[in-house]
């Protein structure tokens, strides 16, 4: 199984707990990609293309995402790859270790709740979901 990990990568905090999510992925079999892991030069044109056009294909090519969803409201662009997957038809499941609540909807924004299979505090909790299978099938839970 493909899993495309979408989350914020703009802070210290945020890139190594990516590759924790990633890590603990792979050491179930997963195969996992991590946009950070590309070569990034937020300055280059040419290297914004690309990295967009790469991370879209990487997208259409996943069979599940799972999307780190911590923060008062969640990173912009990890919102937009949930909308983009979501309009794919494949399973998200939502990462929220964060106990803030986000608004009168309560975990997340309602559009990116709405979006996910689930919402879990680890990523634990996902790689059972995932080995259980238990919300492929798009059933929409809080857990």
């Amino acid at each position: 199984m493909k899993i495309y990990v979408a989350g914020p990568l703009f802070t210290d905090a945020e890139r190594v707990y990516n590759i924790t999510v990633a890590e603990k992925l792979r050491a179930e079999g997963y195969d996992v990609f991590l946009p950070q892991e590309l070569p990034i030069n937020f300055k280059d044109k040419k290297w914004q293309l690309n990295t967009f056009m790469s991370n879209v294909g990487e997208i259409d090519n996943a069979d599940v995402m799972v999307a780190i969803l911590d923060g008062p409201m969640c990173d912009d662009g990890t919102s937009w790859e949930v909308g983009y997957a979501y309009g794919q038809c494949f399973s998200i499941y939502g990462l929220r270790s964060d106990f803030r609540t986000a608004g009168p909807e309560g975990q997340v924004n309602l559009m990116l709740g709405e979006s996910v299979v689930g919402i879990y505090k680890t990523v634990e909790d996902i790689i059972e979901a995932l080995k259980n299978g238990s919300l492929a099938d798009g059933v929409k839970a809080l857990v």
